[in-house]
């Protein structure tokens, strides 16, 4: 953790949350919209599916022409990922360095 006192420094740190928050709320909000054929599942249930019965499921109820926006979904979460981890780990230790000694 001492490490990540001083490393990355201060201002590259906060450029790279800044940064990433606008793709995160970006993929906040752009995921409604584009996963609306999908209903009454979204993206998430599918990734959490647990079981290839329950996947199968899905996919049979989405039918064909969904399973495309399935695809897309997945694909865009890739950048999704990244982007909210980026974001968030960046908040978190910006706190943790204001709150050293305390």
């Amino acid at each position: 953790m001492s490490r990540l006192m001083e490393f990355p420094k201060q201002k590259t740190l906060r450029l790279i949350t800044w940064l990433a928050l606008p793709f995160t709320v970006g993929f906040f909000l752009y995921f409604p919209f584009h996963d609306q054929p999908l209903q009454p599942y979204n993206i998430v249930c599918f990734e959490l599916a647990w079981t290839p019965a329950r996947a199968g499921q899905m996919l049979s109820a989405w039918g064909e022409p969904v399973q495309r926006v399935v695809r897309e979904s997945l694909f865009i979460d890739f950048g999704f990922m990244p982007a909210y981890a980026l974001f968030f780990s960046g908040l978190t230790l910006i706190f943790a360095r204001a709150t050293r000694g305390r």
